[in-house]
């Protein structure tokens, strides 16, 4: 195993499992301590948490039993713009094709690759109704 150095060894003790089954309580309070004293990012707990899994399961042959809660991914609000700041941003825009593309991206809600893909058979102008086509994970909308 690559060696740390001593800031990196010091923020990221190692569990040295060897032979040794640790118990539960064990494990739950390193990935306590993982998240709250060290702080660290989700996406690092569930490495922790995946290593540990495959440890036991791949290396040492013994099943891993779930007692430990994956940590969900934070998922920040959108920063929401003022009107007069979506105004001045479309009004700056002085191709008439960008600024169509915008305007309707903001005004229905679309995603970019849906507004780059929209063909004009697919607005239906009296009823005032937009068909997405393939939208994300291949559904209409």
């Amino acid at each position: 195993m690559k060696s740390l150095s001593a800031d990196k060894q010091e923020r990221f003790p190692q569990i040295a499992l060897g032979n040794f089954f640790y118990p539960q309580n064990v494990i739950r309070n390193y990935l306590y301590y993982l998240s709250s004293v060290l702080k660290l990012s989700f996406s690092t707990l569930n490495v922790a948490l995946n290593a540990i899994k495959f440890y036991y399961g791949r290396l040492k042959g013994k099943k891993f039993i779930y007692f430990v809660n994956r940590p969900k991914k934070d998922k920040p609000l959108p920063e929401i713009l003022r009107l007069n700041e979506i105004k001045s941003i479309i009004e700056s825009i002085k191709n008439i094709k960008h600024k169509c593309m915008i305007a309707l991206a903001y005004s229905s809600g679309l995603r970019v690759s849906e507004v780059s893909k929209l063909k004009l058979k697919d607005i239906d102008f009296e009823r005032k109704v937009i068909h997405i086509v393939y939208s994300k994970g291949r559904k209409d909308r």
